[in-house]
């Protein structure tokens, strides 16, 4: 199991050891570390490092601030007259001043790691548990699994998660040089929709939002030949009718240039990172499979029997011929005759269904229609996946 990452907890300890003396109450580090345990929902600071609870800094913009109340107010109230001594009065009236510190730190539990790491497994519900607070209705997708409202995901490894992204990042972005941004800051307001987490109820529809921790980013140009970086962070939502139940239903696309980070008050990319983007792992789509993955960590050797590349040439054949679409059997047709190995109707059918997007393609009742090659909304000064034959 991973360690517990206490530094976190080091500056805003301080910061409600000095908060706290201004009000007239002495509390000293050990008592700082539980009542910042009791603000994230837990008993005692002992059982966060006794479930290695991970930490992150999940920074709320000033423009995307929601006026809520502030969850865990009667445990944090009861917290702080124990640990203190003092009357319910006064405990309360410190309640905000935590509240505040805690906000403004941005400190949260990772819930993404919960879910997406392995290693977490066996303390997810007791995490969750703390951090939910049963006076109010969930906000939170994850809090809303612990309760039963949601399942969890059951595809959450990293190499399961960009199976998933693969068929609406082929077609895109397939030929782009990227690279992948594992657990990426918040202090960039558009890296924010990587660590979404979210769960609401509108006339009796439940409406999630669960990002899946990491952001996709490009080094780029624009038209006038300006370098700038395209962050992609997919996220995925629950639908019942999905095999799965969740699955992977936006990229949310953010293009930043440093001038911009600047003139906003944030931070340059690469300074967040930590080094140059490309020394993040990169991430190819395979030209076979289609699928997408992380090189050269998820080593990829295509075994798939499928070829997109027999696909691509099958359809350029049909094309030519003056065909605007075709069957499954027929494209398995043309794929023979184009020199590719044979596909099992049923096989091809499920991958076609799957990648129809990146192969641009469009089921009309039993036949596949060939789109254009530049979709209406593509804009002319970026450059997209125009085919798979590489």
């Amino acid at each position: 199991m991973s360690d517990f990452d206490a530094g976190l907890f080091k500056p805003i300890c301080t910061a409600l050891i000095e908060a706290f003396a201004s009000e007239g109450h002495h509390l000293g580090r050990s008592n700082a570390h539980e009542v910042l345990a009791a603000a994230l929902g837990f008993w005692t600071y002992s059982l966060v490092r006794q479930h290695a609870t991970p930490l992150a800094t999940r920074l709320v913009h000033r423009y995307e601030r929601r006026e809520e109340l502030p969850r865990h107010w009667a445990h944090l109230t009861k917290r702080i007259e124990v640990i203190l001594g003092v009357s319910t009065w006064a405990a309360q009236a410190l309640v905000p001043i935590v509240h505040r510190i805690v906000l403004d730190s941005g400190l949260a539990v990772d819930t993404h790691s919960l879910i997406f790491e392995s290693e977490h497994l066996s303390t997810r519900d007791s995490i969750l548990k703390a951090i939910d607070d049963v006076d109010f209705a969930p906000t939170k997708a994850t809090v809303a699994m612990r309760r039963g409202l949601l399942p969890y995901p059951t595809r959450t490894s990293l190499e399961e998660r960009l199976h998933d992204v693969a068929p609406q990042y082929a077609r895109e972005f397939g030929k782009r040089t990227a690279y992948l941004w594992l657990k990426p800051s918040t202090q960039i307001r558009a890296l924010t929709p990587a660590v979404e987490d979210s769960y609401s109820v509108l006339n009796n529809t439940a409406r999630t939002s669960l990002g899946l921790n990491f952001t996709i980013v490009i080094p780029d140009k624009d038209f006038r030949g300006k370098p700038h970086f395209t962050l992609l962070s997919p996220t995925m939502s629950f639908d019942e009718a999905h095999p799965d139940g969740w699955r992977v239903n936006l990229i949310m696309k953010f293009v930043v240039t440093d001038a911009q980070q600047q003139a906003s008050g944030e931070p340059k990319l690469e300074d967040l990172i930590g080094k140059s983007v490309a020394d993040l792992p990169e991430v190819k789509v395979c030209p076979r499979c289609l699928t997408l993955h992380m090189h050269p960590e998820l080593g990829h050797h295509c075994t798939a029997s499928v070829n997109a590349i027999g696909i691509t040439n099958a359809i350029e054949r049909l094309r030519a011929s003056g065909a605007t679409g075709a069957t499954t059997d027929q494209l398995s047709a043309a794929m023979v005759a184009a020199g590719h190995v044979e596909t099992d109707l049923a096989t091809l059918e499920q991958f076609l269904g799957r990648h129809a997007r990146a192969l641009r393609l469009r089921r009309y009742g039993g036949v596949w229609v060939f789109t254009k090659t530049q979709a209406p909304s593509d804009s002319l000064f970026e450059q997209r996946f125009e085919g798979l034959n590489i």
